[in-house]
């Protein structure tokens, strides 16, 4: 007891205090340093200042996360040295990090190092964009060395500086602790859905960042199945594999290039409709009178939002509620669309003009197994519409590319300028509505679509130009729902819980040599592109498929996963939606209008969740290799 009276005397000794203070100055100048440094740091990566008070939040986390990082120094002896080694580490990951985000627009992750063998291809044009200005973060490092060289720095490090550093050691992983802690729904979501380092950056630094970053990366290498859980997978995959079935349309599209347009945003409402007098999508429109138009088609999307689209599409797996796949299982051997392809003499690209590892694309892309991912990088500059580089000159430089793509080709397409807030800012308007009618987002929405559109009727004639269009077996369809209030102006009307038609996105199906167009009734999902895509082509796939191709008579049955709408399951003439499994409301799919009665609809829930766990479990323990070889 007299040992703890002692020890807590010595605490509360100020004078004692003051002089550990003053013997931890180089700590204290580079704890406030660095956290002016992420400061700057995350202003340059966003563009701006967070606004006051926010910011205040952010600067809490930056000083304790500094005083984390500098906390060998209190235990040094040789202070100076020690801080400069740290100082000079940690800023040069800041100057990397930067140089990175300035090339690709996006922050580094762990798993670019397995890619390092890429570094000839894009290391000179990194260097290119290294920005001088950076090295304004060195300037520190430099204040220290000239003006504390001549104080000293070398101590006897007694038993109270151990002391005293000890008890400030506890209280600094204490503050991480609680600050932490209480913002442990933020760092929930950072560790399972948050798609962007930068994101992460911007609210805990760019140590919180990497921090992250790596702690996802371990644990999904870490997890495992037990044996029980895999059998049991494996005997349901056997159980339920799908037939092929042989019909009219096998292997109608046999060789041809294969071109798969992601369109953001897109919804079904537009399609064939007018605005004040104008018609919204006229390219799409000309489109149906050459195409397979499936109206009643759903989309897939969980934590990743469009990346999970670009994981259904082209595995034809169900997206998971609570994580991103492309972020926490990005590394996956999944059986995807282009290695089937590839196995058929195809080349597979896929182009997009936004950063190169928003979604962790271009490592989620290469685990598909593409051979060419053309990001932001690989397009000419041009005006900004809302998250990225317009359309129209993504488009025009991604038909060049399928110009030069070795043939047979398969180009994964995914458009941007249709995006939320849907202003249409820096490119010419094709079209004029009267702003007072419509809800502000709403009128956003409908320029952009109609942008969108006009783009898309470029990129078919440079196609055509070349002899890809008449050539290609084309499918285009919308990522997901643009999340717009619900409206109604003279005969336009969008309301997504008034009909099960405005629950959907189009999706349309072009053949080779197609001139006759055809509307589809029956319902799809994201699930059946590759099934669909592989029979028209008439190749063959030892992988498992939860979906089904479309042209066949294989009676339809998935669950619908959306991250931000209620459950809903979908059969060929019901749709099956709720909350929870507990109040379940049944909708008649024929009528195409709201037509509800309770039914008993459990066999249904069960089915779609032991089909939600099998999917889950492949992509959680990476199962994709085991389950293609049963």
């Amino acid at each position: 007891m007299t040992k703890i009276i002692d020890f807590l005397d010595k605490i509360k000794n100020k004078k004692n205090w003051v002089l550990f203070i003053k013997s931890n100055y180089l700590y204290i100048f580079f704890v406030i340093s660095f956290t002016i440094k992420q400061i700057f740091f995350t202003r340059e990566i966003n563009g701006y200042f967070l606004p006051f008070p926010e910011i205040l939040l952010n600067i809490l986390f930056y000083f304790v996360l500094a005083a984390l990082l500098f906390i060998p120094v209190i235990f040094s002896k040789r202070k100076l040295i020690v801080s400069i080694i740290l100082a000079i580490l940690f800023t040069t990951i800041i100057i990397f990090d930067l140089t990175y985000f300035h090339f690709f627009h996006s922050l580094p992750s762990v798993a670019i190092f397995s890619l390092i063998g890429n570094v000839d291809d894009v290391g000179p044009a990194v260097i290119n964009v290294f920005n001088l200005y950076d090295l304004i973060y060195l300037i520190d490092i430099f204040i220290a060395i000239l003006l504390f060289k001549k104080i000293k720095s070398e101590f006897k490090v007694e038993k109270r500086h151990l002391l005293y550093g000890s008890v400030f050691f506890m209280f600094i992983i204490l503050s991480n602790i609680l600050f932490f802690g209480l913002d442990h729904a933020f760092v929930e979501r950072t560790i399972t859905r948050i798609y962007d380092n930068r994101l992460v950056a911007e609210r805990y630094g760019f140590f919180g960042s990497h921090i992250f970053d790596i702690y996802r990366n371990v644990s999904q290498s870490l997890k495992k199945i037990s044996p029980e859980e895999k059998t049991d997978v494996l005997e349901w995959i056997n159980n339920n594999r799908k037939t092929e079935e042989i019909n009219d349309f096998t292997g109608i599209a046999k060789g041809k290039n294969v071109i798969v347009i992601q369109v953001e945003s897109l919804q079904n409402f537009v399609i064939g409709e007018k605005a004040d007098g104008q018609e919204i999508t006229p390219s799409l429109n000309k489109l149906l009178k050459d195409s397979y138009y499936f109206e009643n088609y759903f989309f897939q999307m969980g934590a990743g939002h469009t990346s999970d689209v670009d994981f259904t599409i082209n595995t034809s797996y169900y997206p998971l509620k609570e994580a991103a796949v492309t972020v926490s299982y990005g590394k996956d051997n999944f059986s995807a669309l282009p290695k089937d392809l590839k196995e058929n003499n195809y080349s597979s690209y896929a182009y997009h003009g936004y950063n190169r590892n928003f979604w962790n694309r271009d490592t989620f892309f290469r685990s598909m197994g593409y051979d060419k991912y053309i990001a932001r990088e690989g397009y000419p500059d041009g005006p900004i519409v809302n998250m990225g580089l317009n359309d129209e000159t993504f488009l025009r430089k991604t038909a060049e590319y399928i110009k030069e793509q070795p043939k047979p080709s398969f180009s994964y397409v995914i458009t941007l300028s249709n995006h939320n807030p849907f202003h249409l800012e820096n490119v010419e308007k094709s079209i004029n509505l009267d702003s007072s009618k419509y809800p502000e987002m709403v009128y956003g929405y409908l320029e952009n679509v109609n942008y969108s559109d006009r783009t898309l009727g470029i990129f078919f004639e440079l196609l055509k130009k070349e002899g890809l269009y008449d050539d290609s077996l084309i499918v285009l369809y919308g990522d997901h729902m643009s999340k717009i209030e619900p409206f109604e102006v003279d005969n336009l009307k969008y309301d997504r819980d008034s009909a099960p038609k405005y629950k959907g996105v189009p999706l349309f199906i072009k053949l080779p040599m197609q001139n006759e167009g055809k509307i589809i009734k029956s319902v799809s999902s994201h699930i059946d592109i590759k099934p669909t895509i592989l029979n028209l082509l008439g190749i063959k796939t030892k992988s498992f498929m939860f979906g089904s191709d479309l042209f066949s008579n294989v009676k339809k049955f998935f669950g619908s996963v959306s991250y931000y709408d209620d459950k809903t399951i979908v059969t060929d003439d019901k749709i099956y939606r709720y909350t929870n499994p507990d109040l379940l409301i049944c909708k008649e799919w024929s009528k195409g209008d709201i037509s509800q009665k309770d039914e008993d609809c459990q066999d249904i829930i069960e089915r779609d969740k032991i089909e939600q766990e099998i999917s889950e479990k492949i992509i959680r323990y990476n199962l994709f290799d085991e389950v293609n070889t049963k």
